[in-house]
């Protein structure tokens, strides 16, 4: 059953609220709101009040890993996500968190689990959320999954067909897999949505990539 939590943030963002008691929940939102506004030494006092709370030792393990993130603190905000999670293990939000900071400190193979976790629950929103999907196959890619994140990136483009970067990542990695001809599909594709001038800059760098010779190179960028 999908917790408080996840129903609190609808589809699950990068700071979504937490199952709590009022007073805790209304300390952690204190703590979001904060951190939002880059208020980093509020925001510790609102995470420090939570640890004084009895009964909220996940909640504020999971407010200071908030606040340790936006200082920049990569391993302090995965301590305390990771025992965030040991103390509530059931509680998705701490996995989303965990695999957010994995992957930020690059260890892929282990974001991609967590990642893998989250989209297979039952009864909950993660695995039509375009934002975590591409989370999980910017991990897949960076593990050596690129099977998994080529499934994953087209899994995107059912729910969201205008997803560009998804559509250029996924051409990319289908042309360094050998199948260029699907590659060239997507980049088709593609060229019919970008008109912004940075994405035809990324566009005309990825073609040779993509296409076979130089003539269809030329081909294609005169359009």
């Amino acid at each position: 059953m999908l917790s408080r939590l996840a129903r609190l943030a609808g589809i699950m963002r990068r700071a979504p609220a937490v199952p709590a008691p009022p007073n805790q929940e209304a300390t952690l939102r204190d703590v979001m709101q904060c951190v939002a506004r880059g208020d980093l030494g509020n925001a510790r006092a609102f995470a420090g009040a939570l640890t004084r709370q009895p009964g909220a030792e996940a909640v504020a393990a999971y407010a200071h890993a908030l606040v340790c993130e936006a200082a920049g603190d990569m391993p302090g905000a995965t301590s305390y996500a990771v025992t965030a999670m040991r103390i509530a293990p059931d509680e998705p939000v701490y996995w989303l968190k965990c695999a957010q900071l994995e992957a930020a400190n690059g260890r892929h193979q282990q974001a991609v689990a967590l990642y893998a976790r989250l989209v297979a629950l039952a009864n909950a929103p993660f695995a039509s959320d375009p934002d975590i999907l591409f989370a999980f196959a910017a991990a897949s890619q960076k593990s050596g999954r690129v099977d998994g994140a080529v499934d994953l990136l087209e899994r995107i483009l059912e729910l969201q067909p205008a997803h560009m970067q998804a559509r250029s990542n996924l051409a990319m990695l289908l042309a360094l897999s050998a199948r260029g001809e699907q590659g060239r599909a997507q980049m088709n594709i593609l060229l019919g949505q970008a008109d912004a001038v940075t994405h035809r800059l990324k566009r005309a760098l990825m073609l040779p990539a993509i296409h076979e010779s130089a003539e269809h190179v030329s081909q294609v960028r005169d359009r």
